[in-house]
Parts: C-alpha cells; structure tokens; sequence
C-alpha cells in the first residue's frame, strides 16, 4: 500500500536531526520493535547510523517498558516517527484521509493503541492479512499525527487539499443550485406562458387590467426571464414579488375558468 505521497513524507522525516540521546534512542527502538521490511534506502541508512551509536545498548524493547525508554518529553513523538517509519503509510490527501500503523500481533496493536491514547488520538484497528492495522481516518487526526512525528510538510498538504476539495464541493454545490433554480425558472415560466395562450384562447386575455396585460406581454416577449429581470423590464418598474403576485393572478384566473368549465361539463352530462 506505498505510495508516493507517503514515501516522501518518510524521507523527509528522515532528514531531522534529532540532537537528544535518549531521543535518538527512542527513534531506533521505534524503528526496530517491529521490525518491517524495508526497501526505502534513506530508512535502512538512517537505521544502520543510529544502530552503530548504541552498538552497546539495548534497543529492541517491548512498547510496554516505555518508562524505562522515554527519558524526556520529547521521546514519545520520536518513538511514533520511528515506528511511523518502519510500519506506517499514509494515502495520498488528493484521494482519502487515512495513517496506517501495521502491528504483528494483538498485543502490540493493545500497547500501540494506548500510547497513541495517551498521546490525545483516538485510533481504531481492523484486521487485514492476519495483521493489525491500527489506523486514523479523521482529517484533524491524521494531521495533528503528523506534525507530532515531525512531517510539517505533509500536514500542509493535507490541510491544502482539504481546502481545495472544499472549494471544488462548494462550487459544485452552486452549480447545481443554479441548474435547479434555472430549471424551476424555466417550468414556472413554461407554466405561466400556457396559462396567458390559454386565456388567449378563450378570450379573456383582453379583459385583463393593463397592470397584468403588461406583465403577461413581457412573460411571452421574455420567456427566460427570471422574476427580477421582468420587475426591471416593466416601464415603471416594480418589484420582483410584484411580478410574482401579477403572474400568479393570472394563472389564478385560467385556473378559475377552467374550474368553471368543467363543472359546467359535468352538468351538461
């Protein structure tokens, strides 16, 4: 499950020069304990460097010993960016929001689990291959991981294409706000223009009050016109609910004949 995104951001951490001793020791340790084969060369190196400055000392200890590990403040962080390192991945932002750390055994996902609990993370673990996968799929928290472990620049990433898919989802979002207010525009329209032909038809338009044979002439001349540019079309110009409330008198009034047409239908049969 490598990728390029995350190999990156591996590299990267390998670039900090970590000056404390016992920080140093714990990055090993994070690197070592569970001991995931490698194939990135800047990893291996890094390793192989640290491993020849305590020749002497013992470095494969279990998670649960950490007291007797983490001798500063500062050790936890760079105990995560070591076991990061070794087991970890990350996808790439532009497709999903997920860290994975990949645990050999139940215990160690139970330790794992716990110190990532006492570090303010609230992980969860599934099982894939027969491995433990503890993993963070919330945004905040797979940013916040990362920039405890060091990689700045990949929580930058993260953040940015946070923001760019939101731009994207907010557009979108208008888009089609604006296709369904275009298409309701034009169905209430399409509406409106039948019920002025039907008047037409039977010979009412006529009767209209010059208020609404104007607003019915404009309807017909401006069949895509939204509400508001009609209120601007009319010579002294009114408002859009004034439009509304003509338009709606007029369909009012087919509606009304039709009513009337057909109750007179029913009587003739």
């Amino acid at each position: 499950m490598n990728n390029s995104f995350s190999r990156e951001t591996k590299n990267k951490l390998c670039e900090i020069k970590t000056k404390s001793v016992c920080c140093r020791r714990a990055l090993l340790c994070g690197i070592l304990i569970y001991r995931q084969p490698q194939e990135n060369t800047e990893i291996t190196q890094l390793t192989e460097k640290l491993k020849a400055e305590f020749i002497d000392t013992q470095y494969d200890i279990y998670l649960s010993e950490r007291k007797d590990l983490f001798k500063c403040d500062n050790c936890p962080r760079t105990f995560l960016r070591g076991v990061f390192l070794s087991c970890g991945m990350i996808t790439d932002p532009s497709k999903l929001y997920q860290l994975e750390l990949t645990m050999p055994d139940d215990g160690s996902a139970e330790d794992m689990t716990q110190l990532l609990e006492e570090c303010g993370f609230l992980p969860k673990i599934t099982k894939r291959r027969g491995l433990n996968i503890i993993y963070l799929k919330d945004h905040e928290a797979v940013s916040d991981f990362l920039i405890l472990i060091g990689a700045q620049n990949a929580s930058f990433e993260l953040i940015n294409n946070k923001i760019r898919k939101e731009f994207r989802n907010n557009a979108n979002r208008q888009t089609n706000c604006d296709a369904a207010n275009i298409t309701r525009t034009v169905s209430a329209a399409h509406y409106q223009i039948e019920a002025i032909n039907d008047l037409k038809r039977r010979g009412a338009y006529e009767s209209l009050s010059s208020e609404l044979l104007e607003t019915a002439k404009l309807r017909i001349e401006n069949a895509d016109a939204t509400l508001s540019e009609l209120a601007h079309l009319h010579h002294l110009p009114i408002t859009k609910s004034g439009v509304n409330h003509r338009l709606k008198k007029i369909v009012n009034l087919r509606n009304e004949l039709t009513d009337k047409e057909q109750t007179k239908n029913n009587k003739l049969n």
